[in-house]
């Protein structure tokens, strides 16, 4: 699987590390000035043709005279980016975010080294520097969301949903951006599957040659990868998720503070009003106006909770989460070696969350997958059927087979029931058991070579070195680039 230490001495990779920081340290203070240049990067990568809609075109483009669309897709930034530590001088120099962006945004960068072309394979591409990017400026939004509604003195709900809306906007961004790589993904997978076809029939090859053999490995690599950045907006979107439900609970309690507040307030002014009587109460000369005016100060912060919440509230990211984590389901599960059929935009948008209710309708349908799907299947010989190891077969849909096994807890020998998910065409094996107290657990869920897979077979508890875990804390994006 891919691994962000592998881009360690891309420039790029450096300066997104270097100028989110305060996202890993959770340093509220510094959010503006990690925003402004990561807007500065995204301009860099613009004024290179790196850009949103470039993906676009590159994915949805279909016709034979345009052969340079996987270098399009694959473009890598050709100029160094601006330096973070000269952006930070200047901000603190000229005392002005503005004036520092503006100035990195129009500075003339060098050519990146040779050295770098070299190992153009340990560097990002534009659209995976553009899917960290919009995860970065989205968490770092969120986290000013926070920050706003939990100063002691100050909060400011408005501008916190005005916070909020931005975060919004950059993980969609993201998602598109891995939406479009998938796409291509598959339109590419399809056409050099074509081409291996041909060859095949042309070279009367029974079982695929080397070159065909070294294409599989360059489209699980290519999927290892995609799989990867699709957890980059998963985990995003969790994070999303978590900071809208803290926003919208500590509204719900800032409002329950003011109502209390409120209540007995318009409660004396009602039985004022109903002893002096309407005429004297609207023409009362001598009116104190101090509890009035107090009132009127809780209406108004009441008023404007409010309106953020409504607001808030219909920013749910869970669609867009539950989206992510379906194509990321997807990626695991249509994998290179698994016949990968060229998927449309519209799809993209519409199929995730059909294919997760597909996914656990079949899970007990009790259906072996057809021979199209078992013959792209790993080797029997070194993926033995899970059912020699004791497990019961269920149902399968498409590349992955569902099984179960009840094994005794170490306390008092009580029966838990553990639930396996094989994919069978990419040997990736995942876990879960039904815990009698700590709920739905996780305990594997990795690509596994042959021992892996026995070992994890032969002992359910095995998992991916960590206790077992009902929810584990989620980290941040920043975490995971």
């Amino acid at each position: 699987m891919s691994s962000e230490m592998e881009y360690a001495r891309d420039p790029w990779y450096r300066a997104l590390n270097e100028c989110t920081a305060c996202l890993r340290e959770q340093t509220a203070e510094d959010a503006d000035r990690c925003l402004a240049f990561l807007g500065v990067l995204e301009e860099k990568l613009g004024q290179e043709g790196i850009t949103t809609s470039i993906i676009s075109i590159s994915t949805t483009s279909t016709t034979a005279e345009d052969d340079n669309d996987d270098e399009r897709w694959n473009r890598l930034p050709a100029k160094y980016p601006p330096n973070w530590r000269r952006f930070c001088h200047t901000v603190v120099e000229s005392m002005d975010l503005e004036f520092a962006r503006g100035q990195a945004v129009s500075e003339a960068t060098d050519r990146v080294a040779e050295d770098y072309e070299y190992e153009s394979h340990l560097r990002l591409t534009g659209p995976r520097l553009l899917t960290r990017i919009f995860t970065c400026q989205s968490e770092a939004f969120a986290m000013k969301a926070t920050h706003r509604v939990r100063v002691k003195i100050g909060k400011d709900w408005t501008m916190a949903d005005a916070s909020y809306q931005s975060a919004i906007f950059k993980i969609r961004q993201a998602l598109e951006v891995i939406d479009s790589a998938i796409c291509w993904w598959y339109t590419r997978m399809d056409q050099q599957q074509q081409q291996q076809q041909q060859q095949h029939h042309e070279d009367h090859h029974h079982h695929g040659g080397p070159n065909m053999n070294m294409n599989r490995t360059v489209t699980r690599n290519e999927r290892d990868v995609l799989v990867h950045d699709a957890s980059i907006v998963v985990v995003s979107l969790e994070s999303l998720t978590d900071r809208h439900d803290a926003l919208v609970a500590a509204g719900k309690r800032e409002e329950s503070r003011l109502l209390r507040k409120l209540q007995p307030q318009w409660e004396s002014r009602d039985a004022v009003k109903r002893k002096m009587g309407a005429d004297r109460w609207n023409n009362n000369d001598n009116a104190k106006h101090e509890y009035s005016s107090l009132r009127t100060e809780y209406e108004d912060e009441l008023r404007v909770l409010r309106a953020a919440l409504q607001s808030l509230e219909t920013l749910d990211p869970r669609d867009a989460l539950r989206k992510a984590s379906g194509l990321q389901e997807e990626l695991l599960t249509n994998s290179s070696s698994s016949g990968a059929r060229p998927r449309s935009r519209e799809e993209g948008e519409c199929g995730t969350s059909e294919q997760i209710e597909q996914h656990h309708h079949h899970r007990y349908n009790n259906e072996r997958p057809s021979p199209e799907w078992m013959g792209k299947r790993v080797t029997f010989d070194d993926y033995p059927d899970p059912i020699q190891f004791g497990w019961t077969f269920t149902g399968s849909w498409e590349a992955v087979e569902f099984f179960e096994r009840t094994m005794s807890m170490s306390s008092a020998e009580q029966q838990t029931l553990v639930k396996l998910d094989w994919y069978f065409t990419t040997a990736t094996v995942k876990t879960s058991l039904d815990h009698p107290v700590q709920g739905k657990t996780q305990l594997f869920a990795k690509d596994c070579n042959p021992h892996q897979y026995a070992q994890v077979l032969t002992n359910p508890r095995t998992h991916t070195g960590k206790r077992y875990h009902r929810k584990q804390k989620k980290p941040t994006p920043s975490d995971r680039r």
